[in-house]
């Protein structure tokens, strides 16, 4: 819950943006309470369709936050997993620490989105 909390600003910022926000059931609900759209993505333990995977593999979304708990059980462990796996399997950013989030969010914001392209780290570090 923390995390959410602590990502909650960059969240609304990508939604007022028009950025289409997916969550799963917890975070759906707290988005939801919080006056933030999202669309209903199920874990893959669940069974149900769209799964996250499915989502990430179909390339619906472009970028995966996943912030994984520490505390978690082995279901939740898991999917995490799964999502993650998927999301570098075929390329598609992945970002699994909150303070980056908010930081990547906070630059996607700053930038146009037809400016955004991938550099070398080399590019962005003064010499």
């Amino acid at each position: 819950m923390l995390t959410r909390v602590k990502l909650l600003d960059s969240l609304r910022a990508l939604a007022a943006a028009g950025f289409e926000l997916y969550a799963t059931e917890g975070t759906h609900r707290f988005l939801e309470t919080n006056g933030i759209k999202s669309q209903l993505a199920h874990k893959v333990s669940e069974g149900k369709s769209p799964s996250v995977v499915d989502l990430v593999l179909g390339r619906v979304v472009g970028c995966v936050l996943n912030i994984p708990k520490r505390t978690a059980d082995e279901a939740t462990l898991t999917d995490g997993y799964h999502i993650r796996r998927s999301a570098a399997d075929i390329g598609v950013p992945l970002v699994n620490d909150a303070e980056l989030a908010r930081l990547f969010v906070r630059t996607v914001l700053a930038h146009p989105r037809e400016g955004l392209e991938a550099r070398p780290l080399s590019d962005y570090m003064r010499r």
